[in-house]
């Protein structure tokens, strides 16, 4: 069941029961109402063998203001692992204010210039 937004951040998209991280789209830039079912990366994953590369590289590129974690996971709706998503997962301090897209950008660079084509990219707000 979708949790309404108490997000007052515009540039946010809470999350939706009718956009499961199953589909062939994006994730939207911001979670805040919808707490994700977090799995290992699968050997098979292009993250899995570059992990340390992404984290790095993000944490030496991309202004780490509000962070609490940052990440390589699989991603899912559900608690069953079988439908999750290679995911950048980054997790943000509820009361940071700011606005997360170039953020999600500059991620998305970095997986391309690490060629890796198969990994989504998260901001996730912390509950709390």
């Amino acid at each position: 069941m979708e949790q309404p937004s108490t997000n007052p951040n515009p540039t946010s998209t809470p999350a939706s029961s009718t956009e499961p991280p199953g589909q062939d789209y994006d994730f939207p830039t911001i979670y805040d109402a919808w707490r994700p079912h977090i799995f290992l990366c699968k050997e098979t994953d292009e993250l899995y063998h570059k992990n340390k590369d992404v984290v790095n590289t993000i944490t030496k590129r991309v202004d780490r203001a509000g962070f609490l974690a940052v990440g390589c996971y699989r991603i899912s709706d559900k608690q069953s692992p079988d439908n999750s998503r290679p995911t950048v997962l980054i997790s943000v301090k509820r009361e940071h204010r700011r606005d997360w897209r170039p953020v999600v950008e500059e991620v998305k660079r970095i997986l391309a210039e690490l060629e890796i084509s198969t990994a989504h990219v998260m901001i996730y707000r912390d509950p709390k």
